[in-house]
């Protein structure tokens, strides 16, 4: 049994191909930001070039299919942009994402307490969602309890309780009723309560 603090790392798991991940999802942000970069520029580009070609069309220099290739150009370069502003958000939600899963590798304890069950062993695969740890909060004694239905307008949450166990015979936990289960058992006549002791 080991105590833990909140926000303990328990447990950690290799971060290789997480790292791998990162890195490739953070080349490929990279990549992503040089296309907007170059897009951006070949959109100035075309954005002239067709200004140039109204101008010159207004004054009758140039023929219309040099316009209308002028202004395809234009047109195709901001949709160049677009894609490839689309990219650079796809790029950057993987950056994140593989950052967050190479961040995942350790893994915290969520409450202070001690941990009374380990389910995997050093070097073993976890499934995603596998219990690791249990991990027992000891600063506050629970306990569910039923009570007969005939007690149920009789107990509200803040009741004082005490909750006695038969292994500690001589010690006795004061404490409050912290949870009441509206719904009475149809087959016991009970309603389940939790009472709550340091």
């Amino acid at each position: 049994f080991r105590s833990v603090k909140a926000g303990q790392i328990v447990i950690k798991l290799d971060r290789k191909n997480f790292e791998l991940a990162m890195n490739q999802a953070d080349a490929a942000l990279a990549a992503a930001k040089s296309a907007v970069s170059l897009s951006e520029v070949q959109l100035e580009h075309a954005k002239k070039a067709f200004r140039r070609a109204s101008n010159l069309l207004s004054e009758k220099v140039i023929p219309q299919s040099r316009f209308d290739n002028a202004e395809a150009g234009y047109k195709a370069a901001r949709e160049a942009l677009s894609a490839a502003k689309d990219r650079k958000n796809q790029a950057g939600a993987a950056f994140q994402t593989a950052k967050q899963h190479l961040k995942d590798t350790h893994i915290r304890s969520p409450i202070p307490g001690v941990v009374v069950e380990r389910n995997v062993e050093i070097g073993q695969s976890a499934a995603p969602g596998a219990p690791l740890l249990r991990i027992l909060d000891q600063t506050v004694l629970r306990a569910d309890i039923d009570l007969p239905e005939s007690d149920f307008g009789r107990v509200a949450t803040g009741t004082p309780a005490v909750i006695e166990v038969d292994a500690l015979k001589d010690q006795r936990f004061a404490g409050e009723v912290s949870l009441i289960n509206p719904m009475v058992d149809r087959k016991t006549r009970t309603f389940r309560v939790r009472i709550e002791a340091p």
